[in-house]
């Protein structure tokens, strides 16, 4: 378990079945996932005491945040919502400087920003699968395994199917 400025990540956090389709599937089924798991995930937060556009976050969100059966992009959710200012710059463009130079985790958390549309979040989808690839080329999967979510999930769906890794597969997915 890794604990820092209130912000704990187990390792051993379930992914959902909509966090594994982000990555698994074809960028129309990942992006419907993405969707739903907003919903989800916002659900979860603003029942556990979350609100938009607020830091103010009480033990109870941060309870349910870190139960290991709620998804691992919750953290990044709530961040998203919690510091609306992050985002306030950002471009929905791949040639936004910010965007141009975050590290993976840093584009898979502006997934959950509501200011961007479908179809620049299909585009994020596809480039943090493509920065992943330049990056699963240089660095061996096993030195991913203490890295921030998604990096070890991704790193293990790369070494095993190297083919479909960006465009994800077209297959029906169990709900």
């Amino acid at each position: 378990m890794v604990v820092a400025a209130g912000w704990k990540l187990d390792v051993d956090h379930v992914m959902s079945r909509l966090e594994k389709n982000i990555f698994r599937e074809h960028i129309d089924i990942a992006t419907d996932s993405l969707e739903a798991l907003i919903r989800q995930l916002d659900a979860g937060l603003l029942t556990h005491g979350a609100q938009y556009g607020s830091n103010d976050t009480s033990p109870v969100t941060w309870e349910w945040v870190n139960e290991v059966t709620t998804p691992a992009s919750a953290a990044y959710r709530l961040f998203i919502m919690s510091y609306p200012e992050v985002t306030d710059n950002i471009e929905a463009s791949s040639e936004d400087p910010l965007i141009k130079n975050l590290s993976v985790p840093g584009l898979y958390a502006l997934l959950f920003y509501d200011g961007f549309d479908r179809e620049f979040k299909s585009e994020l989808i596809l480039e943090v699968k493509a920065r992943r690839c330049r990056l699963f080329n240089e660095v061996p999967a096993n030195n991913l395994v203490g890295s921030a979510f998604p990096l070890p999930y991704m790193a293990r769906r790369y070494q095993k199917d190297k083919t479909t890794f960006i465009i994800g597969r077209r297959s029906t997915i169990r709900k």
